[in-house]
């Protein structure tokens, strides 16, 4: 059994240090790894390798998800190497995301309260340029929910009415393939929403990440990725000459394409520390 918390009001609005933005740990990472004394671990997390460091909201929307595209995103450059360095991008929620729900609380009974929104995965993601000029380079920190006995990544979906494929919609999809989980753990629950007190983990179902049959959606938010990166990256270079500040902001319009502009004279958002800009 499991009960609903709601002690997590810092976490629900991203604050920090009770939830670390995804670029800022990527960002962190690359600055460690060439510190770690490790020659492997400091040339794959080189950041001079990488266009771009992100966090999977922002390869979602781009992808075409339309509740995040409803978001904020603020954007500032990495000072890396002689030929300027990635594009860092900060997500703004646009409301809080509170972790007292029925689905964070299965979490917190098969992980551990000290597991949960502790695990994160940094992977490295091409996407391909327009007109066949090259591939975009991104390093993408994501939160995952668990690992297994064998130290692979999981993600945990809990649901009272989805059975099988249907815990693994297309986002849910696109995340796994981003984040490198070898699948999804769905959770069979009855009852713990807001409101119904303690809710019961009735069973679970193995979903392999082989068994996903997305391609054709696949090819879909690829070719949306493909595009709006594309603009996203023309546009905070024409920006990047007009904001003082160095830092960018980034909204979309109606139609879900990407406007970049320089971010309002002391709007006081900084994405990256002084030492890295």
């Amino acid at each position: 059994a499991f009960k609903e918390s709601r002690a997590a009001t810092l976490k629900a609005r991203h604050d920090h240090p009770c939830a670390v933005a995804g670029v800022r740990l990527a960002v962190a990472a690359t600055v460690a790894s060439s510190e770690s004394g490790s020659p492997q671990l400091a040339a794959d997390l080189d950041a001079t390798r990488f266009d771009l460091i992100c966090g999977t909201s922002f390869l979602k929307a781009i992808s075409g998800d339309g509740h995040l595209t409803k978001h904020e995103y603020y954007l500032q450059r990495m000072r890396a190497g002689t030929g300027g360095g990635p594009l860092c991008v900060l997500h703004m929620p646009g409301a809080k995301h509170s972790d007292g729900t029925a689905g964070h609380a299965v979490e917190r009974l098969l992980c551990g309260d000290g597991a949960s929104g502790c695990c994160f995965a940094l992977t490295s993601v091409c996407i391909p340029k327009l007109g066949d000029a090259g591939v975009w380079r991104a390093l993408v920190c994501s939160e995952v929910d668990a690992v297994d006995e064998h130290n692979r990544l999981v993600e945990i979906k809990s649901s009272e009415k989805k059975r099988g494929m249907e815990f693994v919609c297309k986002k849910v999809a696109l995340q796994v393939r981003v984040n490198g989980s070898q699948g999804v753990l769905g959770c069979h629950i009855q009852g713990g929403g807001e409101g119904q007190g303690r809710g019961k983990l009735t069973s679970v179902e193995w979903l392999s990440v082989d068994s996903f049959q997305h391609g054709e959606a696949f090819v879909q938010q690829g070719r949306s990725a493909r595009l709006m990166l594309d603009r996203v990256m023309t546009g905070a270079h024409a920006a990047e000459q007009e904001a003082s500040e160095g830092v960018l902001h980034l909204v979309f319009d109606d139609i879900k394409a990407p406007v970049v502009r320089p971010a309002a004279r002391g709007c006081g958002v900084r994405v990256l520390p002084e030492a890295v800009v």
